[in-house]
């Protein structure tokens, strides 16, 4: 089973809503590709929200993947800010 939630269905910010989705599907195998993105102009109006946005992401998908035994986690670990 392939699963690719939208933000709608599992929040990544959420520490409880990424919770559920891994005890919803209890995956064997994540890809973790998601990120906060905008354009350019989003970018440099909040770079540091931005940065730390995909960081919690990626860090609560690890956390939950090791907490219920994921066998192989991959990520692409990417962030584009702007400073002014």
């Amino acid at each position: 089973m392939v699963s690719a939630p939208t933000r709608a269905e599992a929040d990544l910010l959420s520490d409880r809503r990424v919770a559920e989705m891994f005890d919803q599907t209890r995956p064997d195998v994540v890809i973790h590709l998601a990120a906060h993105t905008g354009n350019i102009e989003a970018m440099g109006a909040a770079p540091a929200d931005i940065f730390s946005d995909t960081l919690t992401m990626g860090t609560q998908v690890l956390r939950h993947a090791l907490a219920f035994g994921v066998d192989t986690f991959v990520t692409v670990c990417h962030a584009c800010a702007y400073p002014k």
